[in-house]
């Protein structure tokens, strides 16, 4: 919830999150932010 509030507060507007799919409704670059490329051989 803590990652949630930094990414409205960085991109300086409301994000509406979607809890059952996990991810912001209609905002592809709030989307971006939720995960990031891995350093391999680092694996989730």
């Amino acid at each position: 919830i803590c990652h949630l509030g930094n990414l409205a507060y960085w991109l300086k507007r409301p994000l509406k999150w979607d809890p059952d799919r996990e991810v912001f409704l209609g905002d592809d670059e709030a989307n971006r932010w939720l995960d990031r490329p891995k350093r391999a051989p680092w694996r989730l």
